[in-house]
């Protein structure tokens, strides 16, 4: 009888290593980049345990917490959640935590522990907390929480074996502990109780959620996911009756019970953190803060970003150029000489005023096109493209943008089709909608025959 076939996802916040750590375990190269959105659609690869047997290991786009509001988070949700038809046995999920920012990255895994699903924490990132003056033991944090967890350097390597044998003991049914401090679910504060209490009565009514520890963090998650908004969520249709009597007999607003639900879940992370006896001194002596103290500055960062960029455009016009007249020289050589080989005919101007030139029309503006990717790749690889976005996030905000529509517009100067792809890590559709509308009107080279033509004609 051939082994039981495991699922593994590996879930966590954007840049928190999740992909590396993927990679690491399995094997793989998959793309790594310094900027949220890079994983948008699931990865997989065959990974091989301890013990000799196999499993699936899927790597789930980053997200902040699983009521989803971008396309990616909606991918993770739905795994997640067993709403995927091919991915409905998860038999374990390895949630990613930067560990020098344990708060923020502690919100998905108390949700992922409300849900009751298998759970193993990575603490990833363990050389830049303790630069940070983050004192931990892991020991402690497992107790405290109720799951194994085991701390790594995804980039290094350390602490995969340990990782992987915490997966196998897992999947095994074994490592279970009673929590130190009871999930968040059960220690929900009175304006949040009583309308998850009530709508977990009405499921457990339809006959869908028989188990208490299933209705209360389904009823939880429905009345935080927007159904007036523009979220991606799709609830069930019963549910979305179900939850509408919910939030009318309360008479709540979901934009309210988010912001409840964000408090208390932070103040239930902040009693995990004293639990576990960590401490936390936040040392700004590591070269990324250094750097952003001037980069992210209110005056000098806003003028760097005006120098980066005009000299990536100067540099693309300038650099270009050279390359741009060698393309035309060898298709205008290749052109005469086919002229010179072939009869005076239909099939000549065919070849050589169709396809030569056709084929020269388009490859022309090749130069421009990579100069500008690979300014990009430098840029993103750097994290400076994270933080560009963070700069200009009020001023596309006064023109109803999202800050990430940045990346998107500024692709769409070499070519509007990847322009118009980078646009789904924006979370908002209706941001979405726009930048994918402007991203066109971005001027690039091949364009500009096409201006000049417009303007002789008409003026």
């Amino acid at each position: 009888m051939s082994p039981q076939p495991y699922t593994v996802a590996i879930a966590g916040n954007p840049n928190a290593g999740k992909t590396t750590l993927f990679n690491a375990i399995a094997g793989t190269r998959h793309k790594v980049a310094n900027y949220p959105g890079v994983t948008v659609e699931r990865k997989e690869a065959r990974l091989r345990l301890p013990n000799g047997n196999m499993a699936t290991l899927v790597d789930l786009p980053g997200c902040y917490s699983l009521v989803a509001r971008s396309p990616e988070e909606q991918i993770a949700h739905d795994l997640l959640f067993g709403r995927i038809p091919d991915m409905e046995d998860l038999s374990l999920v390895v949630c990613v935590v930067d560990a020098s920012n344990l708060e923020r990255n502690l919100f998905l895994v108390t949700q992922l522990l409300d849900q009751k699903v298998p759970l193993v924490v990575a603490l990833n990132m363990m050389d830049l907390a303790e630069e940070k003056g983050t004192r931990l033991d892991p020991e402690e944090l497992s107790k405290t929480l109720g799951c194994p967890v085991v701390p790594t350097v995804g980039r290094k390597g350390i602490g995969i074996p340990q990782l992987l044998e915490a997966i196998q003991t897992k999947l095994e049914g074994n490592g279970e502990s009673k929590p130190r401090i009871e999930p968040f679910i059960h220690q929900l504060p009175g304006d949040l109780d009583l309308p998850v209490g009530r709508l977990a009565q009405k499921l457990e009514e339809s006959g869908e959620f028989e188990a208490r520890d299933r209705s209360r963090p389904e009823a939880l998650w429905a009345l935080l996911a927007s159904i007036d908004g523009d979220d991606p969520v799709h609830l069930p249709p019963y549910e979305v009756e179900l939850t509408r009597e919910t939030l009318g007999e309360f008479n709540l607003k979901t934009s309210d019970l988010r912001r409840a639900e964000s408090h208390a879940r932070y103040d239930y992370i902040a009693r995990v953190i004293q639990e576990a006896e960590i401490t936390q001194e936040d040392l700004p002596h590591n070269l990324s803060d250094r750097l952003d103290s001037v980069l992210l500055n209110p005056l000098a960062g806003p003028l760097i970003l005006l120098v980066i960029f005009g000299l990536v455009f100067q540099s693309i016009y300038a650099w270009a150029g050279p390359l741009m007249d060698g393309v035309d020289f060898l298709f205008g050589s290749i052109a005469a000489g086919v002229n010179s080989i072939l009869p005076e005919g239909l099939f000549r101007s065919l070849v050589v005023d169709g396809v030569i030139a056709g084929v020269g029309n388009t490859v022309i503006f090749l130069p421009q096109i990579l100069i500008l990717f690979l300014f990009l790749g430098i840029l993103e690889d750097s994290g400076y493209l994270a933080r560009a976005a963070f700069l200009l996030d009020r001023l596309m905000a006064s023109v109803g943008l999202d800050g990430k529509s940045f990346v998107p517009l500024l692709s769409s100067f070499a070519c509007a089709v990847p322009g118009i792809m980078a646009t789904r890590t924006i979370p908002s559709r209706k941001d979405r909608l726009v930048t994918i509308l402007i991203a066109p009107l971005m001027t690039c080279s091949a364009r500009l025959p096409v201006y000049i033509l417009i303007i002789g004609t008409v003026f």
